[in-house]
């Protein structure tokens, strides 16, 4: 009834089942919008048989009335889609055969893709069995390659003995020393496993005889033996006979069969023996006949293992490899240790330098200052052979330190290159951990030239005290001249000392004969200066005592610029002669040098002290009054 009432009325749409799917929705959400709450439920039939108020059945009624509303709209939206449904299955019913013809086309599809999976596999399976087959070929052909390659070095190394070829039979241990030791004793781990190998006739005379069941290792092992024996001896006998080109030939052989740090440390003992008899023979010449004998010895000594370093280093790396040098240089820094320190000794014998330091410090703890009321003892030591020892000691560390810069670059430099190389021996490590350098952190030589520098410091500061009390003793005044001769000999003094310390190439010598300077010039210098103006100042009645007061002020004030002079001459040297020095001692020096120029207002403060108001009055000459 419903259908027929409704068909009619509706206009044809395009595609009812969305429509009535739109109607359907929107009547739900005005039912929803319309109704904050969900409407309640009609009773069932049982329960409806059980109502007795007017009220509560209408209640009900309309429940069902709303419910047999939403029961037509639900059954007009079937209606409606009717046809489209039957459209749908009318093409469904047409494609079935298409569908059919599909469905064994996909069975037939899947079970062609499922037997060419299956051979696939078969054949993945069979490729995997011929590649692990093909690599056990491979490793067979490279096992075969290897014992003919060791059967070779075996046949090689014996013939080349036979023939004294020591360079081939090298070659031929270097090419056995290649193998993977792991893969040689798979190869030979069973019994008789290479029989009748080589005949007991190929063995050389100085080799062991091979057994028809000796393998190749053996063979190689016992040539390896031999040759070490052969080059050894040979390397000794070209030492023996200064057979240079002898040396190389043989030095070079030594990495061949193995043992490199062999051949570097006998070729570094023949270098360190060469080294040795050079310094005795120059020690046996005469020190009178050259001046500063022992800083010369030193210089030689040094230069010879820099030119030792720079000659050998190509031929080293050629035979060894990179950064071998290295063991070489370490060598050459243990004898340049044991060779300076025989000099040093005897330049200490020589000058009796320990007497000497006794006797400055007996002067310095018994009344060496002025300031000291005790009676000055008389000192035995000429300052100017002081100064000529002086003079030497600066040299002597001068070259020490150019020395030890010059191995530390160079050990540097070898440890980089070691770095850089996977065959590094095992030592390496082990030499590295103390010093970046693969060298010792401190060298024999550093502590003996220390110990001297400390020597120095006393010495000079002992120098410059006697030299500076001496010039204020030969004070003199020349007329016309405003200062007094003792303050140009005292900053030519100071001077002097000063750029000698600059010239040990030692920060920590520079500050402490820089800090020496500033004592001296306090205790030895200014209170001289403050003693005579007391002296001057209660008697300044005659001509000559006036200009004496005047000559002393001219000196303090003329210090005061020769103290700030000197300190921008120092300091314009540290820049120049420690470049190289790391900026912690160049301003451990600079700050030495602050304190210094502190020593001017010292100067200026005894002349705010010793002219108090009036002074002047009292040097100027009395008005002569007419009568």
């Amino acid at each position: 009834m419903n259908q027929t009432r409704t068909a009619p009325l509706l206009p044809p749409r395009e595609n009812p089942a969305l429509e009535a799917q739109a109607e359907a929705e929107a009547l739900e959400n005005e039912t929803t919008s319309n109704s904050p709450a969900a409407p309640p439920e009609s009773l069932p039939l049982q329960d409806l048989q059980n109502l007795t108020e007017v009220e509560a059945v209408q209640m009900q009624l309309r429940l069902l009335n709303d419910e047999e509303t939403r029961v037509d709209l639900e059954l007009d939206t079937v209606m409606r889609n009717q046809l489209e449904l039957e459209r749908t299955l009318d093409t469904l019913e047409i494609l079935r055969p298409q569908v059919g013809v599909l469905k064994n086309d996909a069975s037939a599809l899947l079970q062609v893709i499922s037997n060419t999976s299956t051979l696939a596999e078969r054949i993945s399976d069979k490729v995997r069995k011929l590649d692990f087959e093909q690599s056990r070929v491979k490793a067979t052909i490279k096992v075969v390659e290897d014992i003919q390659d060791l059967k070779n070095c075996a046949s090689g190394v014996q013939s080349a003995l036979k023939s004294k070829d020591y360079e081939q039979a090298g070659r031929n241990l270097r090419r056995f020393l290649r193998f993977d030791p792991s893969t040689i004793d798979k190869i030979f781990s069973g019994d008789d496993a290479y029989n009748a190998y080589l005949p007991s006739s190929e063995a050389g005379p100085d080799s062991r005889p091979a057994s028809s069941t000796a393998s190749p290792v053996a063979v190689l092992k016992a040539a390896q033996q031999t040759l070490a024996n052969v080059v050894t001896d040979e390397f000794d006998r070209a030492v023996a006979t200064s057979n240079e080109e002898g040396i190389v030939r043989f030095f070079k052989i030594f990495p061949m069969f193995g043992q490199p740090e062999v051949g570097l440390d006998r070729f570094s003992a023949y270098i360190c023996g060469i080294i040795s008899r050079q310094c005795q023979d120059s020690m046996k010449e005469s020190p009178d006949r050259t001046p500063r004998f022992y800083a010369g010895l030193l210089t030689r000594l040094f230069e010879t293992i820099a030119l030792v370093v720079d000659r050998q280093e190509s031929m080293v790396e050629a035979a060894y490899g990179p950064g071998r040098m290295l063991r070489v240089i370490q060598r050459l820094q243990r004898e340049g240790d044991i060779q300076s320190s025989i000099i040093l000794e005897s330049f200490g014998e020589r000058y009796q330098l320990q007497r000497k330091l006794g006797e400055i410090n007996r002067f310095e703890g018994s009344g060496g200052r002025r300031n000291n009321t005790a009676p000055k003892p008389e000192s035995t030591i000429d300052p100017r052979e002081l100064d000529a020892i002086l003079g030497e000691i600066a040299i002597i560390s001068q070259r020490a330190q150019q020395f030890d810069r010059f191995l530390r670059v160079r050990g540097t430099a070898e440890v980089e290159k070691l770095e850089k190389d996977p065959t590094k021996p095992a030592d390496f490590i082990q030499s590295t951990q103390s010093s970046k350098d693969g060298l010792a952190k401190l060298s024999k030589l550093n502590e003996r030239v220390q110990g001297l520098m400390s020597n120095f410091v006393a010495m000079e500061e002992y120098f410059v005290r006697r030299s500076i009390e001496k010039a204020m003793t030969i004070d003199e005044y020349e007329p016309g001249s405003l200062t007094s001769s003792c303050v140009d000999d005292v900053f030519f003094i100071l001077k002097t000392c000063s750029r000698r310390a600059m010239s040990t190439a030692d920060p920590d010598c520079v500050c402490a004969v820089i800090n020496s300077i500033g004592r001296i010039l306090e205790l030895d210098y200014i209170n001289v200066f403050q003693k005579k103006l007391r002296d001057a100042f209660s008697n300044t009645e005659t001509k000559e005592m006036k200009i004496a007061f005047m000559i002393l002020l001219n000196n303090i004030d003329v210090s005061c610029d020769y103290v700030v002079k000197l300190t921008q001459e120092l300091e314009h040297e540290i820049t120049r002669a420690f470049s190289s020095s790391s900026e912690l001692a160049r301003e451990k020096m600079r700050s030495c040098l602050l304190s210094l120029a502190d020593y001017a207002n010292n100067f200026r403060n005894v002349l705010k002290v010793i002219l108090p108001t009036g002074l002047f009055r009292r040097l100027q000459p009395p008005f002569s009054v007419p009568f």
